[in-house]
């Protein structure tokens, strides 16, 4: 999306060139890329035993084999990325070498003070929160108003996808079209990647979750959607919330590439700093970022802990 190569900076192109069978063949590209990776990772995932509902706990007689094969998929990895970088013609040397940082001049110190740094935080918080709310409360409520049909289930499924498939930038930038630049483009470009990630988390926690409780509640006389929430989502509710707080941490990084993009809070003042060549600025606000993003480990770290302890 800044012009640093592959299928983003085609779709960034295609887009300000308003060549949109471009930038929808690219999409398609991108997501039959998406989807061949995910079929791996489901392939590795079923061979080497890891889990598929949500968590991070692997079985213990599935870590001793996973080393070997982890070591060679790194290997190959590696192996890769040196074959792209011969084909590009890149030195990797290069990647090393040391660039001088240039030169502040001390004058311009007052002027990145004199920022609006309360409006620039509250920002960065609110757009965090709302993209936070919309993806983390938003897939399960979606699941309970499919309810049980699978109809539903696959509607969800082509939803969420195309919430992969679309990276936040591209699709503020494709919000500009219709809204003004601002914190609600920016909010729903997070929030809809976002929920993509987490309701196909979900789907595959309700998948692996034990059926018992529901199919009791539904001879008990409930309903499929009450049966639902008390049967399979109560399983799964904090090992889903406790990774709704790690994605709520990550959303929090996230902010700076969609206020690059025309968003809201400490991403869009970094843009105008940038085309203005404002060291001074550009170094306060990557340590108000810095900041900003131990506190919000600090506060997922908890949570996650307390959720998962319960």
């Amino acid at each position: 999306m800044f012009g640093l190569g592959g299928l983003g900076n085609d779709l960034l192109l295609s887009l300000q060139s308003l060549q949109f069978r471009e930038l929808w063949s690219g999409l398609w590209m991108l997501l039959v890329v998406m989807l061949a990776l995910e079929a791996l990772v489901a392939l590795l995932r079923r061979r080497w035993g890891m889990p598929q509902r949500l968590g991070l706990r692997l079985r213990a007689p599935a870590v001793g084999l996973q080393a070997r094969q982890l070591l060679l998929v790194l290997l190959g990895l590696l192996v890769l990325a040196a074959a792209v970088a011969h084909q590009q013609a890149v030195d990797p040397w290069q990647l090393l070498r040391w660039h001088p940082l240039p030169p502040i001049d001390p004058a311009a110190w007052p002027e990145a003070l004199a920022l609006p740094w309360p409006a620039l935080i509250g920002g960065t918080l609110t757009l965090t929160l709302l993209a936070a709310a919309l993806a983390v409360g938003g897939a399960p409520l979606l699941v309970l108003l499919a309810g049980p049909w699978q109809q539903g289930r696959w509607a969800l499924q082509l939803v969420w996808a195309l919430g992969r498939l679309w990276p936040p930038p591209l699709t503020a930038l494709l919000l500009l079209f219709v809204l003004k630049p601002g914190l609600l483009p920016a909010a729903l470009a997070l929030g809809f990647h976002n929920l993509g990630i987490l309701g196909r988390l979900l789907l595959e926690a309700l998948g692996s979750a034990e059926p018992g409780r529901e199919q009791a509640l539904l001879a008990a006389g409930c309903g499929p959607r009450l049966a639902l929430l008390y049967g399979r989502l109560s399983q799964v509710a904090n090992t889903y919330l406790a990774y709704g707080a790690y994605r709520s941490d990550v959303l929090l990084r996230e902010t700076v590439v969609v206020g690059l993009v025309g968003g809201t809070g400490l991403g869009s003042q970094l843009r105008e700093s940038l085309a203005a060549f404002a060291w001074p600025q550009i170094a306060l606000l990557l340590v108000a970022y810095a900041l900003l993003t131990l506190i919000g480990e600090e506060l997922s770290d908890q949570s996650r802990r307390r959720l998962l302890s319960a």
